[in-house]
C-alpha cells in the first residue's frame, strides 16, 4: 500500500510528501486542542451548514487576504469541505456542469 511505503521512507529520515490518503503525522497544537474544547463546553457541537459556517469562510477570506493578497467573496467563493478529495470533487463537478 502507498501509505506503508510513505511510512518506511519517513522512517528511514527521507522526506515525503504522502498524499495517499487524510491521515495526520505531526501533533495536534496546543491551540487547536484549546479551541475544541471550549467550543464543545459552549455546546457549539452540532453539524455545520455543509459550506461551512459564515463566520468560517469569512475568516477563510480574511486570511486569503492578509496572507495571499486573494479577495474572496465568502457568500459565493469559499466553501468548506471535509477535505481535498471532496474538494477536488466539488470543483471537478461545478466545472462539468
Amino acid at each position: 500500500m502507498i501509505a506503508d511505503k510513505a511510512k518506511s521512507l519517513r522512517e528511514e529520515g527521507k522526506k515525503v510528501f504522502d498524499f495517499s490518503a487524510g491521515r495526520a503525522f505531526e501533533p495536534t497544537p496546543g491551540y487547536v486542542i484549546e479551541a475544541a474544547i471550549e467550543a464543545m463546553r459552549s455546546g457549539d457541537t452540532h453539524q455545520t451548514m455543509a459550506r461551512g459556517t459564515t463566520a468560517y469562510r469569512k475568516a477563510c477570506a480574511v486570511k486569503l487576504q492578509r496572507e495571499n493578497n486573494i479577495t474572496a467573496d465568502p457568500e459565493k467563493e469559499i466553501v468548506a469541505t471535509m477535505g481535498a478529495k471532496q474538494g477536488l470533487t466539488i470543483s471537478l463537478l461545478a466545472l462539468i456542469n
